[in-house]
């Protein structure tokens, strides 16, 4: 009975050893890869020091396609126009090509004072040409900063020349005009680009968020908060059923212990 077990227990290490090196051999087959990026600070340009927060994540599935969650993350709403989100810059060291395919409201996000129709792939720009600040040469915007001209994740793109369609949590109670009349997400865009090959997470650094509709208005700098490697989930369901997760982490504890 003892030598029936230990040659069960030997066959699913055998497999689980098998499937990880698959892992390691095929990355951008089985591992969905994330970077995610948050800021936060005081608006100081509007003179009554409103905070300000935002996240970012980039999603990059292995197989050509990279995903930019953007969301306006601050308490208690937008006051004024430089409280609107409206851009997220970056450096991108890749040199491979990265074209715009599509934009959309988030999840349960919603679009204050939404006209009769609309295309938000006409109201925001991907750009991998900027002469950005801080040396960032990659952005999306739906305003133009002297960096944009016009939406391009749908053809006809309109011009990105103000704050609307930007990104806010809400509108406060006492918030101008300017921002109770405005056209924006609430609150998070989710925006698809397709990249060329050789793509990595790893060639995007330096993120910066940026609000209102000038370079001189708040930018928050991304500070890294997550990423790496996640097996995939039918891999992970595929190493419990078989008792593969508890066997390949007895294994690599038993060849620990041979090193001491």
């Amino acid at each position: 009975m003892m030598k029936i077990a230990f040659m069960a227990n030997f066959t699913r290490t055998v497999i689980c050893v098998a499937l990880v090196s698959g892992l390691l051999l095929f990355p951008g087959a089985s591992q969905a890869v994330t970077l995610s990026f948050t800021g936060s600070g005081t608006n100081t340009y509007s003179g009554n020091s409103n905070p300000l927060s935002a996240g970012v994540v980039f999603d990059y599935n292995g197989a050509g396609l990279l995903t930019v969650t953007l969301q306006n993350t601050v308490a208690g709403g937008a006051y004024v126009p430089s409280d609107v989100l409206t851009s997220v810059l970056w450096t991108d060291s890749s040199g491979v090509s990265i074209t715009p395919s599509s934009a959309a409201l988030g999840a349960g996000s919603t679009l204050t004072n939404a006209p009769g129709s609309y295309d938000l792939g006409k109201e925001w720009e991907y750009s991998g040409s900027i002469s950005g600040p801080s040396g960032t040469n990659s952005g999306i915007s739906t305003s133009g900063l002297g960096l944009f001209g016009s939406g391009n994740f749908s053809p006809g793109g309109n011009p990105t020349d103000g704050m609307n369609y930007g990104i806010i949590s809400g509108v406060n109670g006492a918030a101008n005009p300017a921002v109770n009349g405005g056209i924006f997400a609430l609150d998070t865009m989710v925006f698809t680009l397709s990249v060329g090959a050789g793509f990595n997470l790893s060639s995007i650094s330096n993120v910066f968020f940026q609000y209102g509709t000038a370079l001189d208005e708040p930018r928050l700098t991304g500070v890294p908060g997550g990423g790496g490697g996640v097996p995939e989930p039918g891999l992970v369901a595929l190493l419990i059923s078989m008792g593969g997760g508890g066997t390949f982490v007895g294994l690599k504890r038993r060849l620990s212990l041979r090193k001491l």
